[in-house]
């Protein structure tokens, strides 16, 4: 049996802090967009928030992020940092925010109000975990 390797970028580990600024600013406009009814692009924002918060998470533990097609491989990634129920729950609770993506971006329909909220909630949770496994800023 074949292991699949995990394609990933070398990363500069104190560049967690660009990758975490990204994850506030597509949280902030996901917020905003949601709030004003527009919520193919909060959805897309939101889990472009829980891409950045990934790479600032593996950057600063891994000094290196996926850098592969699959999403899962960004999901394992996270999940491989600490070997905690933490991390597995936020790694499951990523793998659903990534989910959404292809609906938000290339699905021939829209996303609706209760799917918008649900990674918004999660793109937030996500954020959180991040920043408490970070060092502070």
């Amino acid at each position: 049996m074949m292991t699949h390797r995990i394609r990933t970028q070398e990363t500069d580990r104190n560049l967690y802090v660009v990758f975490l600024e990204k994850a506030e600013q597509f949280l902030t406009a996901a917020k905003q967009m949601h709030e004003s009814d527009n919520f193919n692009a909060s959805a897309a924002n939101s889990v472009h928030a829980c891409i950045s918060a990934a790479d600032a998470l593996c950057a600063w533990h891994l000094g290196k992020r996926a850098a592969g097609e699959k999403h899962s491989d960004a999901v394992n990634l996270v999940k491989s940092i600490k070997n905690t129920e933490e991390f597995l729950n936020n790694g499951a609770r990523f793998s659903r925010a990534l989910a959404v993506k292809s609906l938000a971006e290339y699905e021939a329909r829209l996303v609706f109000k209760k799917d918008s909220e649900s990674v918004l909630s999660a793109a937030g949770k996500f954020l959180e975990f991040a920043v408490r496994n970070l060092p502070k800023r």
